[in-house]
């Protein structure tokens, strides 16, 4: 699904795209006020393509306004120092801090707000002013 060139992706996405299944899974029966996608996107390494492909059907559709969150799992298979990473940008810290305040709730891992997104494929949806955070391993300790 993502991964770079040389490298079997273990991590770097295959993860992320048990991550995305396992939460489909769990959610499946979940009753909903809002309908849920669950997306996994092509060729982040190559450029986020996937993901801007996706964005601009959104805004080609006029279907923008209906995504009221967007949530990126990427590398989240190896955690050495337990320290989840959740990243995005300055108007949309709320919503990082509403996934810090689930990550202590629901997990052992110790959350850490990053507000200066880059390279993966929430950008392309912060750019285009979706609310969206990326969650991902500690970058001191990435694989």
């Amino acid at each position: 699904m993502d991964t770079v060139s040389n490298t079997v992706g273990a991590d770097d996405n295959a993860s992320g795209a048990a991550g995305v299944l396992e939460i489909a899974n769990t959610l499946k029966n979940y009753p909903s006020d809002y309908s849920i996608l669950f997306m996994l996107t092509e060729e982040e390494e190559e450029g986020l393509i996937g993901a801007k492909k996706y964005v601009k059907y959104l805004e080609k559709n006029n279907l923008k306004q209906n995504v009221l969150f967007v949530f990126n799992m990427d590398m989240i298979g190896y955690n050495s120092n337990r320290v989840l990473d959740i990243e995005t940008e300055d108007e949309f810290e709320d919503h990082a801090e509403w996934m810090a305040t689930l990550t202590r709730q629901y997990t052992s891992l110790t959350p850490n707000i990053l507000l200066d997104a880059w390279a993966s494929d929430h950008v392309p949806f912060i750019e285009a002013g979706i609310p969206s955070t990326l969650t991902v391993e500690h970058w001191n300790t990435h694989t």
